[in-house]
C-alpha cells in the first residue's frame, strides 16, 4: 500500500466519506504520528463539526478541544501529546508562519 512508504501524510480536516476512510486507514497502519492534519480557515462551527467526526475516528485527537483555539494544523507525536498549532488570524501569512514552524520542527532540534 503507497500509505506504508510515505514519511508523512498531508491532510485537510474534513467529515466527507473519503476523508473519514483515509484517517481510519491512517489508524489501522499504526501511522498517527506521521499524520500532519491542516485545519482549513473555516467558520468555528465548521471547524467543531468536523473535528468531532476526526476525533471519533482518530483516538490521538480525542483529549483536544478546539471550540476556544483557532487551530492551523497538528501534528501527534508517537509518546507525546498532540501538537496544535493556533493562531488568532487565519490569513495565508499566518498559515505560512506556522507550516514553516512545523517543517523545522519535523526537521528535529537542530535545522540546518
Amino acid at each position: 500500500m503507497i500509505l506504508d512508504e510515505c514519511s508523512w501524510v498531508v491532510s485537510l480536516l474534513g467529515a466527507s466519506e473519503g476523508l473519514v476512510w483515509e484517517y481510519e486507514q491512517i489508524v489501522r497502519h499504526g501511522m498517527e504520528d506521521r499524520l500532519v492534519l491542516v485545519i482549513p480557515p473555516l467558520t468555528p462551527l465548521l471547524i467543531w463539526y468536523r473535528w468531532q467526526t476526526f476525533q471519533r475516528i482518530f483516538p490521538p485527537a480525542r483529549n483536544i478541544d478546539v471550540s476556544q483555539l483557532h487551530p492551523l494544523c497538528a501534528v501527534f507525536p508517537k509518546g507525546a501529546a498532540p501538537v496544535v498549532f493556533c493562531s488568532k488570524y487565519q490569513s495565508e501569512t499566518a498559515y505560512a508562519v506556522v507550516l514553516s514552524m512545523l517543517l523545522r520542527r519535523l526537521k528535529g532540534p537542530n535545522p540546518p
